[in-house]
């Protein structure tokens, strides 16, 4: 019985031990409703984000609402680690054991790309935004 105990101590802390170490710790609820056809891309998270020194956490945890999403086993389960001091941005897909890394150059050159496909696509169009902003509700 005293083990148990010990055991069930142990895994509480070490699961605080992320809070614990931050100089910041966020959550917030996320919830994506859609009509029609976008109701399959329906669901409910929570985002948890630590921030100390150079380095940030942020682990999401999405439920879809979708029977379809739910039975193709679409998992919307990620976190990302960025580490200000090293210009990186690791991408976990914690489920499937796998892992990418993006540079903040890599990224920078593709906001860049992205940027420039925004000002041919506005240019073709002269300029023009799709909806005139007298149209607007603001």
């Amino acid at each position: 019985m005293q083990t148990r105990k010990a055991m069930a101590a142990l895994i509480g802390l070490a699961g605080l031990a992320s809070p614990l170490q931050a100089d910041l710790w966020m959550e917030h609820d996320i919830k994506v409703t859609g009509g029609g056809n976008l109701k399959m891309l329906s669901s409910e998270g929570t985002v948890q984000t630590w921030i100390s020194g150079q380095k940030s956490r942020s682990e999401t945890r999405m439920e879809s609402k979708s029977k379809v999403m739910t039975m193709m086993g679409q998992n919307l389960d990620s976190a990302s680690i960025t580490r200000i001091d090293q210009g990186r941005i690791l991408n976990l897909a914690p489920e499937k054991r796998q892992f990418s890394v993006v540079t903040f150059e890599q990224m920078r050159a593709q906001m860049d790309r992205s940027d420039r496909q925004l000002e041919e696509m506005q240019s073709e169009q002269g300029g023009a935004l799709p909806v005139r902003e007298d149209e607007c509700q603001w």
